[in-house]
């Protein structure tokens, strides 16, 4: 007989940014073993992969937009070959997702940008 886990929680980020950010996130299937915090700069109008460290399966993705001017944090959640933005953060937005690809940050913006994540996985 095939099992399933489930599991629910109340994140609450804070303390590489301003603000405090408390968002409920859920998994079901895999649950994940490593949660690795971080906090990025983008150069302007500038794109790249999110960094995984030790996580070798990506369960969930939480991003904080920190620190953008008059433009936004934007995240293709299933880059291939190209940019194609599915989320759009202005600063101090936050969201929670389960990526199905790998996950590019694009700092649309005409001055450097800053985002802070938290990955939910398996190492």
């Amino acid at each position: 007989m095939a099992g399933s886990a489930s599991i629910n929680l109340i994140v609450t980020v804070s303390g590489l940014g301003k603000a405090t950010y408390t968002l409920p996130v859920s998994f079901t299937g895999t649950v994940p073993t490593v949660v690795t915090p971080s906090y990025r700069l983008l150069a302007l109008e500038t794109e790249e992969a999110l960094p995984l460290g030790d996580i070798s399966t990506v369960e969930g993705v939480l991003i904080i937009a920190s620190v953008c001017n008059d433009g936004a944090i934007q995240v293709d959640t299933s880059y291939v070959d190209s940019f194609t933005a599915e989320i759009t953060l202005a600063q101090g937005e936050a969201c929670y997702f389960k990526p199905s690809g790998v996950v590019y940050v694009r700092n649309n913006d005409d001055a450097a940008g800053a985002y802070e994540y938290l990955l939910f996985g398996t190492a």
